[in-house]
């Protein structure tokens, strides 16, 4: 997750995702959660398939809103299923 830019309290950030594996990457989810005290917008994935070792990375963009200028706390969740295997990844960031 790449911080773009931050303006008038709006964090924009990219996610860029890709699969170094020898399967493809299937049914993938991203999904984030921020505190309550901040606005979540998330675009949708550039697709949910990510091709076995593929340089070309899966993107998504968000922007939160944070009016209290607080410290950005994001929790993250990827899911994916490959190899016919279902995987579940997750974690907090700060910015």
């Amino acid at each position: 997750m790449e911080q773009i830019k931050v303006e008038n309290n709006v964090h924009t950030f990219e996610v860029y995702l890709s699969n170094k594996n020898e399967h493809d990457m299937e049914n993938l989810v991203f999904q984030v959660a921020v505190p309550k005290s901040m606005q979540l917008k998330l675009n949708s994935l550039s697709s949910n398939v990510i091709p076995a070792k593929s340089e070309e990375k899966v993107h998504q963009s968000l922007s939160i809103l944070n009016k209290n200028n607080e410290n950005v706390k994001v929790r993250f969740r990827i899911q994916y299923v490959i190899n016919n295997e279902k995987v579940l990844t997750q974690g907090d960031l700060s910015f």
